[in-house]
């Protein structure tokens, strides 16, 4: 499964989805983002990344390569989120494939 986003978004995970008792399960932990894979395409010239003095980007940040925190781990209302600030193109990817996945983002 993967997210691709350009806008700012949360997925909220309840603690009792990270196991459930009719056979699904969560496909983020509720901790971090271990289970993922990120990639982040080049940052908009608005962008500030450390290290890099022309804002000329012409490259991909890459594969698990996150300098902005484009993706990070938060709390909103009081459950642990995947936060998704939008300011880099990106996406986000489990490691494991799935097959007739049904999934529900709140």
């Amino acid at each position: 499964m993967s997210c691709a986003s350009n806008t700012s978004h949360a997925y909220k995970a309840s603690a009792d989805e990270v196991e459930s008792k009719d056979g699904l399960r969560s496909l983020f932990n509720g901790k971090d983002l271990s289970g993922w894979y990120t990639y982040l395409r080049p940052p908009e010239p608005t962008s500030e990344v450390d290290g890099l003095k022309d804002r000329k980007y012409v490259k991909h940040i890459g594969l698990n390569e996150d300098p902005l925190n484009i993706f990070t781990v938060v709390q909103e209302d009081g459950s642990p989120a995947i936060r998704i600030s939008g300011e880099v193109p990106g996406v986000l990817i489990t490691k494991e494939e799935y097959e007739n996945l049904n999934s529900m983002i709140n």
